[in-house]
């Protein structure tokens, strides 16, 4: 009788070490996602994941917000935030999910992070990237020089000419020039946006609250080959502003320095 117990208390012990053997571990992956570097307000945005897992999916989160860096927008338009969960079923997935930017959405640069669990709650490594909301009443661009896809020599300089407008007046202009990795046309996105890098130049002026502003006010920039490393680089000068009703716009430049 007593063995029989024991062998009963073992068949039992081996059975909840099997079972919890049997228990899943291993997170579910976003395989992609895809969506586009620019959209404009009251317009849609969408976005496309695909997702994976060894056993069962569960649920997906996107969760749109602004990267205004601290700036204090609001102050007529508001910034906009929204988060969507997502059922999901199966070993693959793929969700296409469309918002809609708000009419009164601030402009300027936002992030997108997606996110997904398992069936068994495993939390899979999230996704991200930036895209713009543009709007007419941004700042907007008239610029003669530089010219965008240019070639330059080593030590050339970048001067500016050519203005920003804006009728609610223009608080600050921005310039940076970030080294150009490759090539970014918004439709897919694995990590970080597009320029997911610190710049290797950047100028911050204000302007006042005018309601236009005269680019040669900008430095003048010395293409030195210490700025990339190397005396050969393609690179991107953008120039930003943000207005006082809090919108924020840019206009990129292309550059190949020989």
């Amino acid at each position: 009788m007593k063995a029989k117990v024991l062998f009963l208390s073992l068949s039992i012990s081996f059975g909840f070490i099997a079972c919890d053997s049997d228990e899943d571990t291993t997170a579910p992956i976003i395989e992609h996602v895809h969506g586009s570097e620019e959209v404009a307000v009251g317009d849609d945005f969408e976005v496309d994941a695909d997702f994976s897992d060894n056993e069962e999916l569960g649920q997906a989160k996107f969760d749109i917000h602004d990267i205004f860096d601290g700036h204090d927008h609001g102050k007529v338009a508001s910034s906009w935030s929204e988060t969507r969960t997502v059922e999901l079923s199966g070993q693959d997935a793929e969700a296409e999910e469309t918002f809609t930017v708000p009419a009164n959405a601030t402009a300027g640069p936002y992030h997108v992070v997606v996110q997904c669990t398992d069936a068994a709650g495993n939390s899979a490594e999230f996704k991200e990237f930036d895209f713009w909301v543009t709007s007419a009443e941004a700042p907007q661009y008239t610029v003669s020089s530089p010219m965008d896809d240019q070639d330059y020599d080593v030590n050339d300089v970048v001067s500016f000419t050519g203005s920003v407008d804006d009728m609610s007046g223009i608080e600050e202009v921005f310039v940076r020039v970030f080294e150009d990795e490759g090539d970014h046309d918004g439709h897919d996105h694995d990590d970080e946006g597009e320029h997911d890098h610190e710049p290797v130049y950047e100028e911050e002026i204000e302007a006042g609250g005018a309601t236009s502003f005269d680019l040669v006010n900008l430095t003048p920039i010395t293409l030195d080959a210490s700025m990339f490393d190397e005396d050969h680089a393609d690179f991107v000068i953008e120039i930003s502003a943000i207005d006082n009703d809090g919108h924020i716009s840019r206009y990129e430049i292309h550059g190949h320095m020989h």
